[in-house]
């Protein structure tokens, strides 16, 4: 705070005090609550929920991952990979993950 002539206070903020007042919070976590994570995920969560009996790949095909050589005969779910370079069997792992966690959220312990 600095005192100018007329005898008002005025505020300086830095480029960093500014940033924190606008998008963190104290501490630097963000405000925003909610879901978080990548839309497609949530989308192949949500398609997981809403069709029990679909299979994570299609569940993640449906949410918008693109796997290279999904296809291919012979090629494990390790070997093959999304345009994140991310493999498919960490992506299913990743979705069965967070539907179990959906699951519980709402109670729903049929499967």
């Amino acid at each position: 705070l600095s005192e100018k002539s007329t005898g008002e206070l005025s505020h300086s903020t830095t480029s960093k005090e500014s940033q924190v007042g606008t998008k963190l919070g104290a501490k630097g976590k963000a405000k925003r609550p909610g879901r978080k994570g990548d839309v497609r995920m949530h989308r192949a969560v949500d398609y997981k929920m809403e069709n029990k009996d679909a299979s994570l790949v299609d569940a993640l095909t449906h949410g918008g991952f693109e796997f290279e050589g999904l296809g291919t005969n012979g090629k494990a779910h390790h070997e093959v990979f999304d345009q994140d370079g991310i493999s498919l069997l960490q992506r299913k792992n990743q979705l069965l993950r967070r539907v179990r966690n959906e699951k519980r959220k709402l109670g729903d312990d049929d499967n």
